[in-house]
């Protein structure tokens, strides 16, 4: 009985996926169904996702990147985009049609590059881990993401380190000379990505080695000219027309300059606002998945009748652990996310493996087997995760965006390494069937929560004319207010400010923003620069969002940061709505979601749902009232 029981166990992987073909299928159709369950309900109308909508527009117009339209990361993002508008047509289709294209590359990427480290279910498991952990993620997603820039980094970077995995393999020079270009390419997208594939390829190319150390130092220098020269002449050539203050002082490309919000959310996302909390925090975790790891080893050895002192060691080790676990419970709760203990996992894994294959790339010269490939990935996931290697854990804004290997770096532990610690083949078979289960069940059970909240969450529809987009029922009904706001009092050629976010309203309606800024949250707030645009341009509506950001610091706009600013808008402009109020069976409620300033003189009837001082009776710019789009 307990053969058959380990037979149904261990045998599943002969009967499924033989081909290559059979295991992307099962990755396509769970993105598929994963983006048909979510459909349209990425991103937030509200935060950074304006930006990222409405700046390929203002390129489009004419107008210069970094010049007349800031930009926190390189220019690749903004200029594809505005590309995919020209050819395409300017919708939020075009943009997700362009993060799922994305999606699908990174995808690829992961199998391809898991696939050199395990078989084809653990390859599949891995990218279909990524799709639900990061891709689809509800706070980091990659169809409608916080910036492109993230995500075509992702896939630039993936693509550079599998060029660089292929000259690690067969030593080719074309490989690495492609890994270089793709690596140029992501420096070109976010800085930090392109410095992980920086790393990802110079390690690939010492592991390849060739006998003469300086034909490697040739192979390094061409690589690193090749990576580095063209973001640079960019830059440059960049620099020639906008000058190097809105480059140096203002994108923070070099991470200069930066202000005191920003290093302070950094910290937070790091880590460092306690990092020995943070420490023990990953400790604890690295307890946690040592546990169960122990648990389910002496399970497999005790089903596989491997009774040997090995066993009883290895229950002595469990007991510890559970210990451990119970005892430090109150530093990271009890949850078993496993993901804040990957860096040290990782770190375990190139200590492991860096000596024994720089003894042998000594006496051979060159290292190209799957130790090397496995040391290259997690050097390259550890770069990855350097701006948070202190608080890694599954999703975020931002960590979405840094998983996809450390994902593939786990699943390789859990499935490969640790089931070859095991002498006998039935108890090695078992433990990697447990460890696949595992997996698998916790990440439907992510997919399960995440589809959960977003079906939950963002059942309202916004119907624009650039296309729909389903949010929360407050959000819906203050963007469709405000969308209708703008469209009735304002003309196509005017000019709409919207503080501190938001300015997807400008995308919806197709307005002008005056402000060099997509965003203006503090931090990003250059608040001269801003009062200067108010005054000296004919803007003809301001919508101020009612948006806190205690994430940065100061909360509240025009209280706690941007006061002077707020003074400017009060005096040169009329309160003329509040849109987005909530409506109770006793009347209107508190909650709103903009409130708008007109030009004096210019009153305004309006959107159902909106209150506007009584003062106020002189005649629209466009005549009829404003539709609440349902």
């Amino acid at each position: 009985m307990q053969n058959r029981l380990i037979g149904r166990l261990s045998g599943p992987h002969r009967r499924w996926l033989r081909t290559e073909a059979q295991a992307l299928a099962l990755v396509v159709v769970s993105l598929a169904v994963g983006m048909a369950l979510t459909w349209q309900r990425w991103g937030s109308p509200l935060i950074d996702c304006g930006r990222e909508m409405n700046q390929p527009l203002r390129l489009l117009r004419g107008e210069w990147l970094y010049g007349d339209v800031s930009h926190l990361y390189g220019p690749l993002a903004p200029v594809v985009n505005a590309g995919l508008y020209l050819v395409f047509g300017v919708s939020l289709d075009t943009l997700r049609a362009g993060g799922t294209f994305a999606t699908l590359v990174i995808l690829l990427a992961i199998y391809w590059l898991a696939r050199g480290l395990m078989g084809r279910a653990e390859a599949a498991l891995s990218a279909i881990s990524v799709i639900w952990l990061c891709a689809l993620w509800f706070s980091g997603d990659y169809i409608l993401p916080y910036t492109y820039a993230a995500v075509y980094g992702v896939a630039l970077s993936l693509l550079a380190m599998a060029a660089a995995v292929r000259g690690l393999r067969c030593g080719g020079r074309l490989a690495f000379l492609l890994a270089g270009l793709l690596t140029a390419l992501t420096f070109l997208t976010k800085t930090e990505m392109g410095l992980a594939a920086l790393v990802g390829g110079l390690t690939c190319i010492l592991l390849a080695g060739i006998p003469r150390w300086r034909e490697t130092a040739l192979r390094v220098g061409v690589f690193l000219l090749v990576a580095l020269l063209p973001p640079v002449a960019t830059y440059v050539w960049i620099a020639r027309h906008v000058g190097w203050t809105p480059l140096l002082e203002e994108s923070h490309l070099l991470y200069q300059h930066l202000a005191p919000s920003i290093v302070e959310f950094n910290r937070q996302v790091f880590g460092l606002v306690s990092p020995w909390t943070s420490l023990l925090v990953m400790l604890t975790v690295a307890a946690r998945v040592g546990l169960v790891a122990s648990f389910f080893s002496w399970l497999a050895m005790r089903l596989s009748a491997a009774d040997d002192k090995r066993t009883s060691q290895l229950l002595r080790v469990t007991v510890v652990l559970a210990v451990v676990v119970i005892e430090s419970r109150s530093a990271a709760r009890w949850n078993w996310d496993p993901y804040p203990a990957i860096p040290l996992l990782l770190l375990a894994l190139v200590g492991s493996y860096g000596w024994r294959l720089w003894k042998r790339l000594q006496s051979q010269g060159h290292m190209r087997g799957r130790a090397a490939l496995a040391l290259a990935l997690a050097v390259f996931a550890l770069a990855s995760l350097a701006r948070t290697i202190l608080k890694v854990r599954t999703g975020g804004s931002y960590r979405s965006y840094l998983m996809p290997v450390a994902i593939v770096g786990f699943t390789y532990m859990s499935c490969v390494l640790l089931p070859a610690l095991m002498r006998r083949a039935r108890a090695r078979r078992l433990l990697r069937v447990s460890a696949m289960t595992l997996l698998a069940c916790g990440t439907a059970g992510v997919a399960l929560s995440t589809v959960s909240w977003y079906r939950d969450q963002h059942g309202a529809a916004l119907v624009t004319p650039r296309g729909v987009m389903m949010t929360t029922s407050a959000m819906q009904r203050g963007f469709a207010e405000a969308v209708a706001f703008v469209e009735q009092h304002t003309r196509p050629d005017d000019l709409v400010a919207v503080f501190p976010e938001g300015t997807s309203v400008l995308f919806f309606t197709d307005r002008r923003n005056p402000l060099h800024e997509e965003i203006t949250i503090p931090g990003f707030l250059y608040e001269e620069r801003a009062i200067r645009a108010l005054v000296e341009k004919p803007v003809a509506l301001v919508l101020v969002a009612n948006r806190s950001t205690p994430e940065y610091g100061p909360a509240r706009f025009g209280r706690d940061y941007a006061r002077q600013l707020m003074s400017v808008i009060e005096q040169r402009f009329v309160p003329c709505g509040r849109l987005g109020l909530r409506r109770t069976p006793e009347g209107v409620g508190g909650k709103y979601l903009f409130d708008a300033y007109c030009t004096p003189g210019t009153a305004v009837d309006t959107a159902p749902g909106a209150q506007t001082p009584s003062a106020f009776g002189l005649r629209p710019r466009v005549s009829g009232r404003a539709q609440l789009v349902q």
